[in-house]
C-alpha cells in the first residue's frame, strides 16, 4: 500500500470538503444516485456551483486550494458507479443523523465572516436541516 502525506493538510482538508459536501448535499436534496446527478444539466451545474463556493471560501480564508480541485472532484464523480450515493445522502434518506453540520453547515457558518456568498450551500442547508433535526430528535413531524 502506498501512502502520501499532503504538503498542506489544511488545503487537502478543504479539497476533500469541496468534494464530499456538494456530493452529499446535492444527493440528499435530490435523493438521486450519482449517475443521475452527473447526467442532468441542472444537477451537474448545482454540484459544480456548490464546489466553486467551497473553493472561493477556502481562498478567502487564505488556503491554497488548487485551481484544479473542482475539475478533479467532478472527474471523481464521473468515475463512480451509476448507483453510488454519498454517506450523508444515505444517512438523511434513512432518517439517521448525518454530517450535515460538518459538510454543509460549516460552509454556511464560515462564509459570512469571510465576506463570501454561498447561496447554494444556504439552500442545501435550509432544505436538509428539518430532516437532520428530526433524526436527532430535536423536532417531530410525520414522514
Amino acid at each position: 500500500m502506498q501512502v502520501s502525506i499532503a504538503a498542506d493538510i489544511h488545503a487537502a482538508l478543504w479539497e476533500k470538503l469541496l468534494f464530499v459536501g456538494p456530493f452529499g448535499g446535492v444527493g440528499a436534496v435530490t435523493r438521486a444516485p450519482v449517475g443521475v446527478l452527473r447526467r442532468q444539466t441542472e444537477t451537474r451545474s448545482l454540484l459544480e456551483g456548490t464546489m466553486r463556493e467551497v473553493f472561493v471560501l477556502a481562498r478567502a480564508r487564505s488556503l491554497h486550494v488548487g485551481e484544479e480541485a473542482i475539475e478533479q472532484a467532478l472527474a471523481a464523480i464521473d468515475r463512480f458507479p451509476e448507483q453510488a450515493t454519498a454517506s450523508m445522502q444515505r444517512d438523511i434518506m434513512a432518517g439517521r443523523p448525518s454530517e450535515l453540520e460538518s459538510q454543509i453547515g460549516v460552509v454556511v457558518r464560515l462564509a459570512h465572516p469571510a465576506g463570501v456568498e454561498v447561496p447554494r450551500h444556504r439552500f442545501l442547508y435550509a432544505s436538509l436541516l428539518p430532516q437532520e433535526r428530526k433524526a436527532r430528535g430535536e423536532i417531530e413531524f410525520p414522514a
